[in-house]
C-alpha cells in the first residue's frame, strides 16, 4: 500500500510539473511574439525613408459635415466652387452695392490677387475669415507692397485685422493693424525699415491722427521736417499738438 501510495503521489507531482511547464512555455512563446513583433515595426519604420515619411501634395481642401469646403490649403491654395472672392456674380451681388459706382469696382476687382501660398479658412457661406501666409489683396482694393502673415476678416470678408511683413518697393514694414468697420486702419503699431517706429491712432474718418513714436524728418507719419520722438497730434494733415523730446524747451 505505501509503495502504491508513494507512486502516486510522484505522478500527481510529475502531472503538476508538468502543466506548470506547458504554462511557462507557453508564457515564452507569447513574449517571444511580442518581443518579435515590436522589432520589426521598429525595423520597418526604421526602413522608411524620408520621402515615404512626408506626404507631398499640391493641394488639400477640407470640408464641414456638409460637405462645404471651410480650409483651404495649398501653395498656392487650390480652387473653391463656394470661395466668394472668386466668384464675380456673388462679390457684385455681396460688395459691389457698398459703393457709389459698383460697375467701376467690379472693374479694379478683377486686377486684385486672390491667391494665397498658405492657409486659407472660409465661413460657412464662403467668405475668408482667416489667411495665413503670403495674404492676397484686400477685396477693396490692392495692397501698397506684397505681404507675408496673418489677415483676419469679418463674417462678410472685409479686413478687420492682421499682422504682417510688406515689402514695399524693396523697403520692409512690420504692420499690426486693427481696422475700423469701414475698412480704414484703427490702430496700427509699425516698424519701417530707416524710416520710423511707433503707432498710429485715428479717429474712423481718418481726418484726425496720433502718432507715438520716432521719425525721420519728412517722414508721413509726422510730416514735420525734422527728426522726431514724442507724442504727435494732427487735425486734417494739420499740426494741432507737439511733443518732440528731440528738440530743446
Amino acid at each position: 500500500m505505501k509503495t502504491q501510495d508513494s507512486l502516486g503521489k510522484q505522478i500527481y507531482s510529475l502531472k503538476w510539473k508538468l502543466r506548470v511547464t506547458y504554462l511557462l512555455f507557453g508564457f515564452l512563446m507569447m513574449a517571444q511574439f511580442a518581443i518579435f513583433t515590436n522589432v520589426n515595426s521598429k525595423a520597418s519604420e526604421d526602413g522608411l525613408s524620408n520621402a515615404d515619411k512626408v506626404l507631398k501634395t499640391r493641394g488639400l481642401i477640407i470640408v464641414d459635415d456638409q460637405g462645404r469646403e471651410r480650409i483651404l490649403i495649398g501653395a498656392p491654395i487650390p480652387p473653391a466652387a463656394n470661395r466668394v472672392r472668386t466668384d464675380l456674380k456673388r462679390v457684385k451681388e455681396e460688395w459691389a452695392g457698398r459703393f457709389p459706382k459698383p460697375e467701376r469696382f467690379m472693374k479694379s476687382y478683377e486686377k486684385y490677387n486672390h491667391n494665397a501660398n498658405g492657409i486659407v479658412v472660409l465661413d460657412e457661406n464662403g467668405f475668408d475669415r482667416v489667411v495665413l501666409g503670403d495674404v492676397p489683396d484686400l477685396n477693396v482694393g490692392k495692397r501698397i507692397g506684397t505681404s507675408n502673415g496673418i489677415a483676419i476678416n469679418d463674417e462678410k470678408g472685409f479686413e478687420r485685422g492682421g499682422f504682417g511683413l510688406l515689402n514695399v518697393r524693396g523697403k520692409k514694414r512690420v504692420i499690426l493693424g486693427l481696422d475700423t468697420r469701414k475698412g480704414f486702419e484703427g490702430i496700427s503699431l509699425g516698424v519701417v525699415d530707416g524710416g520710423a517706429i511707433g503707432m498710429n491712432i485715428y479717429d474712423e474718418s481718418r481726418k484726425k491722427k496720433i502718432f507715438i513714436g520716432n521719425a525721420s524728418p519728412g517722414h508721413w507719419y509726422t510730416k514735420l521736417d525734422e527728426p522726431f520722438n514724442g507724442l504727435l497730434f494732427l487735425d486734417q494733415q494739420k499740426h494741432k499738438y507737439k511733443l518732440n523730446l528731440l528738440t530743446k524747451p
